[in-house]
């Protein structure tokens, strides 16, 4: 379940960072070009946090089957 879900943080994390790129030729004060790098710089770190769970994350099937004996 964890890496599920760390796949999807990733997944959003690449979307935001596509969209903040593509947004980031609209914007045209310097108050906005702030706003637009700490939104990027919360993708990576959304990206990096993610990859990371991919990687140390226990793996969804791993533990004692329950069911019947």
């Amino acid at each position: 379940m964890t890496r599920t879900a760390a796949r999807v943080l990733l997944r959003i994390g690449i979307g935001l960072l596509i969209m903040s790129l593509l947004i980031r030729p609209a914007i045209k004060t310097p108050h906005g070009m702030m706003g637009d790098n700490f939104a990027i710089i919360a993708c990576l770190a959304l990206i990096a946090t993610a990859a990371l769970g991919i990687r140390f994350a226990p793996d969804d099937g791993a533990g004692p089957k329950r069911g019947r004996e």
